[in-house]
């Protein structure tokens, strides 16, 4: 599997610059993060190319990253930010000292989970955020694809959780949740599963894609007040029913 990770994350896609409206969430979610800033660290799990620590040094946190591939370290290195390469090993750290750790779309690479989130858990200190996010395997758009969602693909994804499934990886780590929340359909993943369903001989893997439908949709829907407010009721709807197509899970470390 060792050898199967390397080279499938060698040749992982570089997504270029960062457009307005992901600028715009990264700092909705810095801004989130500020009842929890006490130490001024952060650290991100699976960080890329840096681009969400570069926004929070701008804010003034002290950032530090781990990351896998060998092109993303060098890029982020190249930023002077601080980096550990390989899966998160908290014998790099100090222990409880971090106010918040992120991972996004990350933790359904990972092979060893239950060590993951019990690392993430040694590391936040008391009364710290850990916040993650992930495919929603009891989505509607998983639901309407079954076997052609896009979201199934080894060797990239080796675990698929539920809000319950992520809430009891969590708990049994020590922490306590503050929320799971459900939310997005993806139109370009839907229409991707249509064609690998339909028209297999002209499917392209969606991480693979040059023409990213959902980044023109969300760029239509933060220009227009009205359908930023359809947005909001839309993604409260699909967190009650827990059908959205990303799970986002706020966890807290107990004080006591």
């Amino acid at each position: 599997m060792d050898k199967e990770l390397d080279d499938f994350y060698a040749a992982y896609p570089d997504y270029g610059s960062l457009s307005p409206l992901t600028i715009k969430r990264y700092r909705e979610l810095l801004q989130n993060f500020e009842p929890f800033r006490k130490n001024n660290r952060l650290l991100e799990v699976g960080c890329g190319h840096g681009a969400f620590l570069e926004l929070a040094r701008q804010e003034g946190w002290e950032v530090t990253g781990t990351e896998y591939s060998d092109k993303s370290i060098g890029v982020i290195r190249s930023k002077g930010i601080t980096v550990y390469q390989g899966e998160l090993d908290p014998s790099n750290f100090s222990q409880s000292s971090f106010d918040v750790v992120l991972s996004l779309e990350v933790i359904e690479h990972v092979r060893c989970i239950e060590q993951e989130a019990t690392a993430m858990t040694q590391l936040v200190r008391p009364g710290g955020l850990i916040y993650l996010t992930t495919p929603n395997y009891f989505s509607l758009s998983r639901r309407i694809l079954q076997a052609n969602w896009g979201v199934l693909c080894y060797p990239e994804h080796l675990h698929y959780f539920n809000r319950t499934s992520l809430r009891k990886l969590f708990d049994s780590a020590g922490t306590r949740k503050l929320g799971v929340a459900t939310t997005g359909i993806s139109v370009g993943r839907l229409r991707e599963g249509w064609r690998k369903r339909h028209r297999p001989t002209d499917y392209r893997p969606f991480v693979n894609t040059t023409y990213n439908e959902d980044q023109q949709l969300r760029s239509r829907i933060f220009s227009n007040a009205f359908l930023e407010g359809i947005r909001i009721v839309l993604n409260t709807i699909l967190t009650i029913t827990g059908l959205g197509d990303t799970l986002k899970g706020r966890f807290i470390k107990p004080e006591n």
